[in-house]
Formats: structure tokens, C-alpha cells, sequence
């Protein structure tokens, strides 16, 4: 008999968890297993809005999919084909591609979320594969060369000029030094490409900044 606890969005509350002193369980998308439901913590269905089903053992829903079947196609898709694709790509695939002419590296626009504008030119690609080759010599996907870059221009738009007594925070991400965006991804201090590097913020001046943001996109929205 099909039973909803067999199924794999029926998953424990990981706040009940912790609050009973066992390690929560995260469940994410990116090849992790579902585990089963321990005794003693509250239980939900990813599709119901209730935490705990009236009746488990009841006729299941029709997004019903079981557990192993889940674990299975996660262990496929993550574990057995991503580990060949990668074992192919590093060991045939590049290797050979290494083989062919070096052509110069393109470059195409890209979009800055920090300051919200177009870079043109700010991004590189692959000529051949259309990857971002995540490296300026050689593609990490097909493994063609490139020439080296001899222009010294920088690939980033400048950014407007730096106000003495700003605060240097991610969402804006203004270099001081050459006025070029830089960033961190939201993580300790602001690092740019011309060497820079800022001190990390304390929480206090980032909630007051936040708070003067959200002020700000107020009075805009009003007017």
C-alpha cells in the first residue's frame, strides 16, 4: 500500500528537530537524499499546507513519488552521470581540444547587478563552445587556447565617482581607489580587481544603510 510517509516531500520539521536537540535536516535539490521522517519529530508534506497529514497511511495525493525512486534518480543525475560527463571533459575532451590553434579570447556585454547597468564587453566567452571559459588561457569545457589579451583597457565600465564619507557596502560595490564596481557576493569585506580591498562593515552601519535603502525605494515608489 502506497503511504504518504513513503513519500519523498514528506520530509521532518527541522526547527522541531533542533528544538528537540537532534542535527536538523536540510533537504535541498542538488543531489541530496530523502531521508525518512525520525520518531519523535513533527512531519510535513512539501505540498500541504499543514504540518502534519490528517492520516499518514491514507490514500496518497496524486504528486505521490516514492522515496527511492527520488534517491535513485538524484544518485544518477549527481553521483554516476555528472561524475562520468566530468571524468570525459577533463580527460578527452580538453586534452584534445588543447590541440587546436590558440584564436583570440571574445568578449561579450554583460549585466552589472550592483550598480544595475550593461557592461559592454565585460564578460568572456568561448569562440568555439560559447561557454564562459573560467579562465583567460585556455576553456575549462572544450579546452581551446586563446591568444593573450595585450590591451591593458580594463573590462569593467567605470562606476560613478566615490563620495568621501560613503560607506563601501555590496549593493553598491564602488571601488574608491579606481572607481570600478567590485563586490564580494554579499560576503565580509569588498574586493576589486585593482588590488583594493575594504574593511568589512559591522552590522549596525549595514542595518542603518539597508534601512536608508528601503526608505529611499519608498519615496520613489510614491512618487
Amino acid at each position: 500500500m502506497r503511504k504518504c510517509r513513503n513519500c519523498f516531500r514528506y520530509i521532518e520539521n527541522w526547527r522541531d528537530a533542533a528544538e528537540k536537540g537532534m542535527s536538523p535536516i536540510y533537504y535541498g535539490t542538488f543531489g541530496e537524499y530523502s531521508q525518512k521522517p525520525r520518531a519523535g519529530v513533527r512531519a510535513r508534506c512539501l505540498k500541504s499546507d499543514f504540518d502534519e497529514p490528517k492520516d499518514p497511511n491514507s490514500k496518497v495525493c496524486e504528486y505521490y513519488s516514492p522515496r527511492w525512486h527520488r534517491n535513485f534518480s538524484q544518485w544518477f543525475r549527481w553521483k554516476f552521470r555528472k561524475g562520468i560527463t566530468d571524468w570525459f571533459i577533463q580527460n578527452v575532451c580538453v586534452p584534445l581540444g588543447g590541440l587546436r590553434k590558440p584564436i583570440p579570447l571574445k568578449w561579450v556585454d554583460s549585466f552589472d547587478g550592483m550598480a544595475d547597468r550593461i557592461i559592454p564587453g565585460g564578460e568572456p566567452e568561448c569562440p568555439r563552445c560559447g561557454e564562459m571559459p573560467h579562465s583567460y588561457e585556455q576553456c575549462v569545457f572544450c579546452g581551446q587556447r586563446f591568444l593573450p589579451d595585450k590591451s591593458k583597457e580594463s573590462k569593467m565600465a567605470p562606476q560613478r565617482e566615490f563620495q568621501e564619507g560613503e560607506p563601501i557596502i555590496f549593493v553598491d560595490g564602488i571601488c574608491p581607489e579606481c572607481g570600478c564596481s567590485c563586490g564580494n557576493g554579499g560576503y565580509g569585506p569588498l574586493r576589486c580587481r585593482c588590488g583594493w580591498v575594504g574593511a568589512e562593515m559591522s552590522v549596525k552601519v549595514k542595518r542603518s544603510v539597508l534601512k536608508n535603502k528601503i526608505i529611499t525605494y519608498e519615496r520613489e515608489g510614491d512618487t
